[in-house]
């Protein structure tokens, strides 16, 4: 299979998903990723982010936080789910590494979801992208 645009950022495989029974491989645009991530957001507590599209959450849990021209970038429906709406966070342990964290344990419980601010800021000073919303 072809490496969609996110696949290509990340370095990570793409694919398809089954959908009501279905395999659906195609790729879209990122620009057609319209859904609603009101109700998502405010699951993870983030509802106050500024984070206003599913295109804009993909690219953020990416790595990619501005400056991006999206016009003929395709994302597999992998990394759509994988990245966008339907992203689930596993955790149980806090995401941001020692040497950025403002806690003494080095595996404080993760009780706090990690914000767009917060993702930028442990990118641009270690490298390591945390999804908003671990």
């Amino acid at each position: 299979m072809d490496k969609c645009g996110i696949g290509t950022l990340t370095g990570t495989e793409c694919g398809s998903i089954s959908l009501k029974g279905c395999e659906v491989s195609e790729f879209q645009s990122l620009n057609a990723c319209q859904r609603d991530v009101t109700g998502h957001l405010k699951m993870l507590n983030l509802c106050r982010e500024g984070i206003s599209s599913e295109k804009e959450l993909i690219l953020l849990r990416a790595g990619i936080f501005e400056g991006f021209a999206a016009a003929n970038f395709m994302v597999c429906p992998k990394h759509r789910q994988s990245f966008g709406i339907e992203w689930r966070g596993r955790k149980k342990n806090c995401p941001v590494p020692a040497s950025v964290a403002s806690h003494r344990f080095k595996k404080h419980t993760g009780d706090r979801s990690v914000n767009k601010e917060m993702s930028e800021k442990i990118f641009h000073l270690t490298g390591l992208v945390i999804p908003i919303g671990s």
